[in-house]
Formats: C-alpha cells, sequence, structure tokens
C-alpha cells in the first residue's frame, strides 16, 4: 500500500509519549455494512502519540503492528492489536523511514530517504537507500546509496518513493511520487522500469501480480509482473476508487480505501461491498487526514490518522490508530428512539458527515444521516431527487446549488423557511449576510438557506483603464455599459497607439452570451406579469449586442484563456472574464493575472432583474419531513460561527461563509497567515511573486456581496437551458437570424409552461 509523504501538504506522526497511550476507548458503532448482519465496532486503540515525522504502519504475519516513529531518533515499533507496546528497533541510518514494509518472513525492508536542499530550502539532491532488518531488529542488508539529481518538480517527483513492496521472491518494487513503478535490487540500484503509467497504489497479490490502481483513469487492474501485460482491468465509480489498495492472500479479496471508507473487491476487481463507511463513524474531524490501513486475517481494519489540526510546537504532530473490530453484535446506542434526519448532499466532501457527528454530541435524541453516495453521477442524481421530491417524498434536507429548487416551490415540496425564522427568537438574520438572504427569496418567501457562497467576478488590468481614462460603476453596470467600454478599450486614436483587447480569444462564446442572455430571465419568462417576452425588440437587441461583441475584434486573435496565465501580452486585454471567488485566499491567483495592477469587479447585471449568477451550497427542508424543527436545528448549526469559521478547502468545504462573526474571522486569519509566510519565507515570496492580501481586498469581495442582484431559479432550469442553448448556438453560427432565434425561443417556452 501507498507510504504517503510528500504529495499532501499534511504531516501525519506518531509517538513521543508512546508508552501506556493506548486508550482502547469504544466510541460509536455504524450501522450493518453487509447484508449477513455484520458491524463494525470503532476504538481508537493508539491517540495523543507525538512525532515529528510521519506515521505509517504495517500488520506482521502475527497481526502485531509495525510502525515507524521519529523523535529523537528515527526507530520502529511493534505494537499488538490493541495498540500496546512490544519492542522497538532503533535505527542506525540518518534520513526518513517512512517508506518501509514486511516480507512473507516479517523482515522488515526500508527505503531510507535523505535530501541535500540549497540555500532557499529547495531539494537539489535525493539519496537513496535500502536497509533490511530481520525479526530480531538486526540489520541483514544495507544496500549502496543512489544519489539522484533533482532539478524541477518532476525530477523530485521522480526520484522520491512513496511506497515498497516485495513478491515472494524476493523482487523490490517502488511506487515513486510521479506514479511509476521500478524494480530494484539489494543495493537499491534500479533495474527495470515496470510501466510509465500513472499509478495511485499498488499491491502483490499470491503468484505475485500486481494489482494497481489509477486514480486518474478511475481503474484498477491486475497485472502479470514477468510480462508486463494486464490480467484484467476494470473501470469503477467514482465512489469506489480506492486510495489506497490491500490484497489477503488468503481470501484473495482485495480491499480499497478512500476518504469515504473500506471497500472490499472480488477477485476480478468487482466491488463486492463496502464494509465500512467512515461516515458513520467518528473517525472524520476537522484538520484530520486518514493516512493508511491495514486489514487482519479477521477481517478487522486499522486505520492511522494525522492530525493537522491540532500540532503541538514541542512534541509535533497528533497521530491516532483506530481499530474496526468485526462483530455481530452492535454496540447499541444510549438512546434506542432517535429522530432520523436524511440530509441529501451532492459532494463526496466528508465535511458534512464531520459538522453532523459534531451536532450529535449536543442533540443526543438526534441522528444526521448525510446520503452524499450518488456523487458520482450528477444527472442520476438530480433525476432520481426529483422524482423522489416531487412524489412527496426524498430526504429531510436537500443541500446543493443547481437542483430543479424552482419545481420543487412551486409545487409546495419545500417550506417557507421565513416562517420558521419568524417563530425562532434565537436566529437573528442580522447575524448573516442579509444581501445574500435577500437574493434567494423567491415570491417573497425563503425557501433555501444559504450556507455559503461563490461570487462571480471579472479582474481588470487597470493599468489599461487608467490609461484609458475609464472609470467603472461595477455595482450598477450592465452588459451594455460592458460593450461601449470595452469597443473603448480597443480604439486606437492614434497611429503608433498601443493595441489592447477586451478580453481573451473565446473558443466558443455560447456560455457568455448564455449568462448575458440569462440576466433579465425572469423578466423575459414572465415571472411576476405571466408574459413571456423573448419574441421581443428588447431581447432581440440583447442577441444583436451578443452578436456585436463577438464580431467587433473586441478579443484578443491569438491568446485564449488557457494560453493567458504564461503569455506576456495578457497584459494588453483589459478584463478577465468569469472568475469565481469562493474563499479569500482566491485572490492570491489574480495577481497571476495582471501582475500587481488589477482590480475585482462584479459582472455586469441586466437591464430588468438584475439577476446575479450565485452558487454554493443551499439548503432546503421538505414539507414531508416528520422532523421539521430538527432539520432547521441542525441548518442553524450549519450556520453557527463555530463551524463557519472551518470553512476552507482543507475541511472539505468551499464558499464564503454566511456568518458574519465566521466571515471576518476567515478574513482576519487570510491577512495574517499571509503576513507570517511573507516573514518566514521572505525568498520563496519574492521568487513566487506572491501576492499580500490587504484589507482593502477583502472589503472590495464584501462589497460586491453585498450588492449582490438577485437569485435566478430559473437560472438552473434544465429546459429553459436546453432551449435557449441550443437556439443561441445556431444564432452565433449565424445559421439563423436574431429575430428567427427570439421566435423559436418563444414558442418552445411557451410550450414548455402549458405542459
Amino acid at each position: 500500500m501507498t507510504r504517503k509523504i510528500t504529495v499532501i501538504a499534511i504531516a501525519f506522526f506518531l509517538l513521543v509519549n508512546f508508552f501506556g497511550c493506548s486508550s482502547n476507548q469504544e466510541l460509536i458503532s455504524g450501522k450493518p455494512e453487509a447484508e449477513n448482519g455484520v458491524y463494525y465496532n470503532e476504538k481508537i486503540i493508539s491517540e495523543k502519540l507525538y512525532s515529528n515525522d510521519y506515521i505509517t504502519g504495517y500488520l506482521s504475519s502475527k497481526r502485531n503492528m509495525v510502525i515507524f516513529v521519529k523523535d529523537e531518533k528515527p526507530k520502529y515499533i511493534m505494537l499488538d492489536e490493541e495498540g500496546n507496546k512490544i519492542r522497538e528497533i532503533s535505527c542506525g541510518f540518518k534520513g526518513k523511514g517512512n517508506i518501509f514494509t514486511l516480507d512473507k518472513n516479517d523482515n522488515l525492508y526500508v527505503l531510507v530517504h535523505q535530501y541535500e536542499k540549497d540555500e532557499n530550502n529547495i531539494v537539489t539532491e535525493v539519496t537513496r537507500q535500502l536497509i533490511v532488518y530481520d525479526t530480531e531488529g538486526k540489520k541483514i542488508i544495507k544496500g549502496t546509496p543512489l544519489k539522484i539529481k533533482t532539478e524541477g518538480d518532476e525530477a523530485f517527483r521522480e526520484a522520491v518513493a512513496k511506497g515498497i513492496y516485495v513478491n515472494s521472491k524476493k523482487d523490490i518494487y517502488i511506487l515513486n511520487l510521479n506514479g511509476n513503478i521500478q524494480i530494484i535490487n539489494e543495493n537499491g540500484k534500479i533495474l527495470k522500469n515496470i510501466d510509465t503509467s500513472l499509478y495511485q497504489a499498488i499491491a502483490i497479490d499470491e503468484n505475485d501480480n500486481l494489482i494497481t490502481v489509477k486514480s486518474q483513469e478511475k481503474t484498477i487492474e491486475k497485472i502479470d509482473a514477468k510480462n508486463g501485460k494486464k490480467i484484467w482491468h476494470m473501470t469503477l465509480d467514482k465512489k469506489d476508487m480506492p486510495r489506497e489498495i490491500i490484497y489477503d492472500k488468503n481470501s484473495k479479496a482485495i480491499y480499497g480505501m478512500n476518504d469515504n471508507g473500506i471497500i472490499k473487491y472480488d477477485i476480478d476487481g468487482n466491488v463486492a461491498k463496502r464494509i465500512v463507511d467512515f461516515n458513520n463513524y467518528s473517525i472524520h474531524d476537522f484538520g484530520t487526514y486518514i493516512v493508511d490501513f491495514e486489514i487482519d486475517s479477521s477481517e478487522n481494519i486499522y486505520c492511522f490518522v494525522a492530525d493537522d489540526g491540532n500540532k503541538d510546537m514541542e512534541k509535533g504532530y497528533i497521530g491516532r490508530i483506530y481499530k474496526y473490530e468485526k462483530t455481530d453484535k452492535m454496540v447499541e446506542d444510549k438512546k434506542e428512539d432517535k429522530k432520523q434526519i436524511i440530509f441529501s448532499v451532492n459532494t463526496p466532501s466528508n465535511y458534512f458527515s464531520i459538522v453532523a457527528r459534531m451536532f450529535e454530541k449536543e442533540h443526543p435524541d438526534i441522528k444526521i444521516i448525510v446520503d452524499n453516495s450518488n456523487t458520482s453521477d450528477y444527472l442520476e442524481y438530480r433525476n432520481k431527487l426529483n422524482a423522489t421530491i416531487l412524489a412527496g417524498k426524498g430526504p429531510d434536507i436537500i443541500c446543493s446549488s443547481s437542483l430543479s429548487f424552482k419545481d420543487y416551490i412551486e409545487k409546495n415540496a419545500l417550506i417557507n423557511i421565513n416562517e420558521i425564522i419568524e417563530k425562532d427568537k434565537n436566529f437573528n438574520k442580522e447575524d448573516y449576510n442579509t444581501a445574500v438572504l435577500n437574493a434567494m427569496e423567491y415570491k417573497d418567501g425563503l425557501y433555501l438557506m444559504p450556507i455559503n457562497y461563490d461570487l462571480n467576478v471579472m479582474i481588470a488590468n487597470e493599468k489599461i483603464l487608467k490609461e484609458k481614462g475609464i472609470h467603472i460603476d461595477d455595482k450598477n453596470w450592465t452588459w451594455t455599459d460592458f460593450h461601449n467600454i470595452a469597443k473603448k478599450v480597443c480604439e486606437s486614436l492614434k497611429e503608433n497607439d498601443q493595441k489592447y483587447y477586451a478580453f481573451p480569444k473565446m473558443n466558443k462564446y455560447t456560455s457568455f452570451f448564455y449568462q448575458m442572455v440569462v440576466s433579465d430571465i425572469d423578466y423575459y419568462l414572465g415571472v411576476n406579469d405571466k408574459k413571456v417576452k423573448f419574441n421581443t425588440q428588447e431581447f432581440i437587441d440583447i442577441l444583436n449586442l451578443c452578436k456585436n461583441i463577438k464580431t467587433s475584434n473586441l478579443a484578443h486573435p491569438q491568446i485564449g484563456y488557457e494560453e493567458f496565465p504564461e503569455s506576456p501580452s495578457r497584459e494588453n486585454i483589459a478584463f478577465f472574464l468569469n472568475q469565481t471567488i469562493s474563499q479569500y485566499e482566491d485572490i492570491l491567483g489574480f495577481n497571476n493575472v495582471f501582475n500587481s495592477d488589477w482590480k475585482i469587479l462584479s459582472m455586469p447585471k441586466g437591464e430588468h432583474d438584475k439577476t446575479t449568477k450565485i452558487y454554493g451550497n443551499f439548503c432546503g427542508i421538505n414539507s414531508n419531513s416528520k422532523y421539521k424543527d430538527e432539520a432547521w436545528e441542525f441548518i442553524k448549526f450549519l450556520l453557527s460561527e463555530k463551524i463557519q469559521a472551518f470553512n476552507n478547502p482543507l475541511n472539505g468545504i468551499d464558499g464564503i461563509p454566511m456568518n458574519n462573526k465566521a466571515r471576518k474571522i476567515l478574513a482576519l486569519s487570510t491577512i495574517e497567515d499571509q503576513k507570517k509566510y511573507k516573514q518566514n519565507k521572505p525568498e520563496r515570496f519574492m521568487e513566487k511573486n506572491l501576492y499580500l492580501i490587504t484589507a482593502a481586498d477583502i472589503n472590495t469581495i464584501d462589497s460586491i456581496a453585498n450588492n449582490i442582484g438577485k437569485y435566478s431559479y430559473n437560472r438552473t432550469d434544465k429546459e429553459i437551458t436546453k432551449i435557449i442553448g441550443e437556439q443561441l448556438d445556431l444564432f452565433l453560427e449565424d445559421e439563423i437570424s436574431a429575430e428567427e432565434t427570439a421566435k423559436r425561443i418563444q414558442n418552445k417556452i411557451e410550450i414548455m409552461i402549458n405542459e
């Protein structure tokens, strides 16, 4: 299985206080993970284990765990099944020894890494050395050090191993960070490259064939190690793709681990069953990462967990070992009559499961079941959910930003949350971004409560705007204003004037112009007056505006969005359109667009509705839920300061928090983190041309949010999107006129409405 090192910028970690640290703390049990009534009960067998290096572990043939730790000196610790220390092996080598494995005789193979760094702390040379210890800790092999130059990131990834494996013939396989598999001899010399494919993990079966994971291709396959040919190949659904794998030679089963749990596969790579769903247990927490796992002959599972969120500055990082013990009896909850709330969300993140477990601790009479099992196929998820909701069934809470919420509201499938808020004396709208709350209202009701939100913005080249004397009031500008400004940017008043362009070349304009068209979608659909207005002169004018923008040579003729970041000529382009801000740190990337001469602008709005493209996590409560009040309590918990302060991608969620206090906390921490980084690594800061986020930048983002337009529930209507998109394509390719386009859209929309 893979032994993580620098691929993920999280460190993992064990031991200083090892002795007596076995807690055997029984936690919770999950629901039955198999049809035959098998359960897995969870307990932490080692906790508060400190080290300044990585935690990795292997099970010996006697079911003892071998763990690499590094406190004052590197060493290997042997633990029993309950986390108690048996003995240790001291290492005489210098460097990192967290890449290791056991052979069939429990000999310990270690691939030691040492790094040579320059004055900027960049690795310039990697030295690898193979060392083998017998079961008594005696060194029986010491290979010749192999020095590898690492000029550039790719060379580093090719030189550094993330896994070592030994077959029955003592052939030694190395899986490198770049995904390549190598065979080395006992001296560490590279004998052969098996493949240049990007492998995520490998295991070895009883016939010494390789079982491999290719995460990018979403496949696992078995390879004949003798000739390198595939024995079988299996494409998996995203939710069934493992990050790490183990092969059990006794049962001939393959086990895989991903962020959601442990999966069992049959001998041909087919999914047999998910034996543990981490979402039903306590293992997930903010700042933690499940590094690796092992399974013993009784199918008990051991997970090695890194806690990056609770680093002790003196002792190092904290690590824990979780054991999932297979049993036919489930540890019963103290309260048998819990109210079950089903929370449906279309995201593979564990964020909501973590929050659910935290909520349950404060509300022991409520069980939150997070249903994110359909994340791999969005259309299937949406269609299935639509059918259940509109049939008067479905989950208690739906969390998304792109479902048919308008249909749900029109058919009274969602409750008006305003009515609950009016009765709730403990909830104050002023504690949240009221501009976004107001934007989400539909027909004088609030049916979706935003947990967080993304902003759609554009980046402007301030140098060009100043040179051209252009001032933009982005609080009130429309697409017509944008067109006029774009023309002014491209004007050359004198023969020798520098040629500027409004925006990069677009390979296809449809999505951009669709955004322009739907800026007034509610107006043209006649949401307020029940009059469809596509076949009107004002809509024809919008179509012609789209055509004029396309044909007026406003776009750069060569530089597209893909070439933009690396092209020096990007300084001659005024606007970089459709950028998403889902966290304050996104501002850092904008400095790479126009160096230091840039400003953030809100996207133009329509002439009538002033609607805005908003994404995020929006929660609605099912009208047929038996536990509406309890569902609302969970939504409030998601909105609370302590939970929203965890909003960041490292914790599995994007989006600017709705909670005002949490948003300020994150803003201040963003600014302070950047200052500390500049102080601690000034050379790297200058080398990377990094930007120091200011309070003014934060205020700009908040100002755009406070001036946000109405959220249109029709933007996400799949039928409307299809009708307008198809006709807009034909119009932009000059196959039909603006008048014909307007007429066709009008007819098709009216038919849709009448149906």
